[in-house]
């Protein structure tokens, strides 16, 4: 008998839409914790709805989504899974619903990795559900989060996201960089566009520019104009988080 075979679906998860696009959580954040972070990240040049998070660690996650290329709309707590286990009634409502450029989507969980043991029957019941609709899931953890120094690249790239740049300064950034033979680095970028590092910086946050991952940003760093549309989302994310679907 399989590890999860005690789980028992409930006709409600088949009504989920996910081409729906939901204004509020599926249940009320969290504002008062002497325990938690909360907050709303403001991205409007992704979207016009800010996203809220509820720890450090989604906060962090957030910063390393919405500095990927690829990302086009980030939903915080989508909706609600219902299910039996043990035959008690069990709810659970992952963290974020991410949709890409190239029309795919997937459902992520963030959570330290000390507790996802405690928690894969739940994941597995989302996955089987959102499985049939073709939606991949992925639980992104610390490890993952804080790997290198993507946590803190990400941080710097979005200070320069919510600025902005002269029209001369973006289109002699894109021009040096397509006319590149392969990718150029940052530095050579900066020296050959006559532009700052900050204006390098803006570009790359607001997706017009792509960087490798895992995500470091420093005068070396190679940059080649981003493929609008042209590549595989879910892939993407997952060579950014480097992670794999549950």
């Amino acid at each position: 008998m399989s590890k999860n075979s005690n789980l028992a679906r409930r006709s409600i998860n088949s009504d989920i839409d996910l081409d729906y696009l939901p204004k509020k959580a599926a249940r009320k954040v969290v504002t008062r914790s002497p325990h938690r972070s909360v907050g709303i990240m403001a991205c409007s040049w992704i979207q016009e709805i800010g996203i809220e998070y509820e720890s450090q660690l989604e906060r962090r996650f957030l910063q390393l989504a919405l500095v990927s290329p690829h990302i086009k709309k980030i939903i915080h707590q989508p909706f609600k899974f219902e299910y039996t286990e043990h035959e008690k009634s069990r709810s659970y409502i992952p963290d974020f619903l991410l949709f890409f450029k190239d029309g795919g989507k997937i459902v992520v969980e963030v959570k330290p990795a000390k507790f996802v043991e405690k928690n894969r029957g739940k994941f597995n019941y989302a996955k089987s559900v959102l499985s049939q609709k073709k939606i991949p899931f992925v639980v992104v953890t610390d490890k993952q989060i804080h790997a290198g120094t993507a946590a803190s690249s990400a941080a710097l790239l979005l200070r320069y996201a919510r600025g902005q740049i002269s029209e001369r300064s973006h289109v002699s950034c894109m021009q040096v960089a397509h006319a590149a033979t392969g990718s150029i680095s940052l530095g050579s970028l900066m020296k050959e566009a006559d532009v700052s590092f900050g204006e390098v910086l803006h570009l790359i946050a607001r997706g017009h520019l792509s960087t490798p991952a895992p995500l470091s940003i420093d005068v070396a760093t190679p940059i080649t104009p981003t493929a609008q549309g042209e590549e595989n989302g879910t892939i993407c994310f997952c060579n950014w988080f480097n992670v794999t679907p549950w």
